[in-house]
């Protein structure tokens, strides 16, 4: 499955795509005893035993497995920014995976969408909520994946991101503001 198929695949909550060695794996984790990798349900101890360090026991068989952050570099493509990219060493054996889920997905489709005719956008609420931070400032230039407003619905804060490199043209809310969905947040300029 190549990475642009994926924009066509759906994910729920607690699903994901994994990529390691260009093997795509679709991974369910399910109530801590249990995971689903490509539809085989499996079942799993999962303790944290220190920061980033884990012992997964399968099958009677303990596994201790060490996951770490791998930085981006520059010469990324757009759409592979938006990926978790993980080191993952399991009993000393190092991999590297790639974990997409449907936030990641759905931005990297988007981005395979062809370019307005027009660079100005007007950014809106995705849901009503409360603006808690506004990041972004007029005549800001923000790079791809930069915040620009963090927006809580439901007790949860959701950070409104930049899908590419603009310039912020308007702000149209500050902190306390309470938004609807569809209100307008802010208005960019491609770059």
């Amino acid at each position: 499955m190549e990475k642009e198929a994926n924009k066509w695949v759906t994910l729920k909550r607690g699903e994901y795509l994994v990529n390691i060695s260009n093997e795509i794996y679709k991974v369910c984790i399910g109530d801590g005893k249990s995971v689903t990798v490509n539809d085989i349900a499996y079942t799993i101890d999962f303790r944290k035993i220190k920061d980033d360090v884990y012992v997964l026991t399968l099958f009677d068989s303990s596994f201790e497995v060490t996951v770490s952050d791998l930085y981006e570099t520059k010469s990324e493509s757009a759409s592979t920014k938006l990926s978790s990219k993980l080191q993952v060493n399991v009993n000393g054996s190092l991999m590297q995976a790639i974990v997409d889920d449907q936030r990641s997905l759905v931005a990297q489709s988007w981005l395979l969408r062809k370019p307005h005719i027009s660079k100005s956008t007007t950014l809106r609420s995705p849901m009503p909520g409360l603006i808690t931070k506004v990041l972004a400032h007029q005549g800001m230039i923000v790079q791809m994946g930069g915040v620009l407003l963090v927006l809580e619905a439901m007790k949860m804060e959701n950070e409104i991101r930049t899908l590419q490199q603009c310039k912020i043209e308007s702000v149209f809310v500050q902190p306390g503001a309470t938004v609807e969905r569809n209100d307008e947040l802010l208005k960019i300029i491609e770059i």
